[in-house]
């Protein structure tokens, strides 16, 4: 059956759905079937047992409905909630340093300022920027 949240208390772990028939469902987190917190509003998929709202997977919208879900980076790099998980860490941290690292080297070649014995070049300070600030937090 569809039908709409139409409340969670977090602290108690326990909410209600208003289904698509006018009635109200009382509903457990554990039976809450996604990722995302639930909140007033979201649309909902959920079996009826009795008064109860069992199995509840929230309902996407269309993908032209949705605005605003794409990747941001200005949340990746300052938005300080939660961890990173594996992905967005090498692929919009690790990967860019790295590729910066790899532009910076052939412009230091170009330039004639590399120097082959250390691997360093006039940019080669630019490259280090993302290590520069844990190491200068974590000196006594």
């Amino acid at each position: 059956m569809k039908g709409k949240v139409i409340g969670f208390d977090s602290r108690t772990g326990t909410g209600a759905i208003e289904g698509e028939d006018g009635l109200r469902y009382e509903f457990s987190g554990t039976e809450w079937r996604s990722v995302i917190r639930p909140e007033s509003g979201v649309p909902v998929d959920f079996h009826p047992e009795g008064q109860m709202a069992q199995a509840i997977f929230p309902v996407q919208a269309p993908a032209a409905a949705r605005v605003g879900d794409g990747f941001s980076w200005w949340a990746f790099y300052f938005s300080f909630r939660g961890r990173t998980t594996r992905k967005p860490y090498w692929l919009y941290l690790i990967l860019p340093v790295f590729v910066i690292s790899i532009l910076l080297t052939l412009l230091d070649v170009g330039l004639g300022t590399y120097n082959a014995e250390t691997g360093a070049g006039c940019s080669a300070d630019c490259s280090l920027w993302p290590q520069s600030g844990p190491a200068s937090r974590s000196a006594p």
